[in-house]
């Protein structure tokens, strides 16, 4: 996590889970090529690598990158998959662990799924 203090978030409605092809990267190759972009970092607050190792990047309590959609209401998780079916075993169970420890902190909340191309 780096030291920049964003904005909070004053509630907290949904989990976003964005699969999306990072070919196997793992985390500091994803940060760094966000700072390459001028981002300050990736804009989630989790990252679960291609071999199930998660990341935190952002502050839980914080927004999500400005250009997300729902970026002041959602906890923002990036997985490294080409598609869901792709996901594998340590990948979901990782996410799941994620999701009961997130749903514990913050009650019932809505789960969005999107793929990026």
């Amino acid at each position: 996590m780096r030291h920049i203090k964003y904005k909070q978030r004053s509630e907290t409605k949904s989990i976003t889970v964005v699969y999306e092809d990072m070919k196997g990267q793992p985390f500091n190759i994803v940060y760094r090529n966000s700072l390459r972009k001028g981002e300050f970092d990736t804009g989630y607050h989790f990252y679960i690598d291609a071999e199930g190792t998660l990341s935190a990047d952002r502050e839980i309590t914080s927004v999500a990158q400005h250009d997300f959609k729902n970026n002041d209401t959602s906890i923002y998780v990036l997985i490294d998959t080409v598609t869901i079916r792709d996901t594998n075993d340590t990948q979901r169970k990782i996410l799941n662990e994620l999701l009961v420890y997130i749903k514990e902190t913050y009650g019932n909340l809505d789960l969005i799924t999107l793929v990026k191309d």
